[in-house]
């Protein structure tokens, strides 16, 4: 259970948030003339806020939570650094995160990467 808010940074060729790949809008006016292709670089630092989280608090409606358990952080401070290329029917994107303790007992923060490719048809 939680909120996220942030901001979006693009560089490059991209399209209006409507028909943008970015916010998973291009599928639906895939037929539209005016879609073009994109390429950009992207950048979305953000926070989040967590009321309750069962992977470190444990089950909510349990009463037995789980062998190991923590307190939480409620506020988590997250980066997401990538690129996305997106012709007419396909789509690439590599994206770097960076996301901070989610309690005060975790041992590093999270850094990850992710690798996207998509076909629509």
């Amino acid at each position: 259970t939680n909120a996220k808010e942030g901001l979006l940074f693009q560089f490059g060729n991209f399209n209006d948030m409507d028909n943008s790949e970015q916010w998973g809008s291009r599928i639906s006016t895939l037929q539209a003339k005016e879609i073009k292709k994109e390429f950009y670089f992207f950048y979305e630092p953000s926070i989040l806020y967590q009321v309750y989280n069962a992977t470190v608090q444990g089950g909510l409606f349990r009463s037995y939570k789980g062998p190991i358990t923590g307190y939480l952080n409620h506020f988590v401070i997250s980066n997401e650094l990538g690129f996305t290329a997106s012709l007419k029917k396909y789509t690439a994107s590599i994206k770097l995160v960076y996301q901070g303790k989610e309690t005060p007992s975790q041992f590093d923060s999270h850094i990850y990467g992710s690798i996207m490719a998509g076909v629509r048809f």
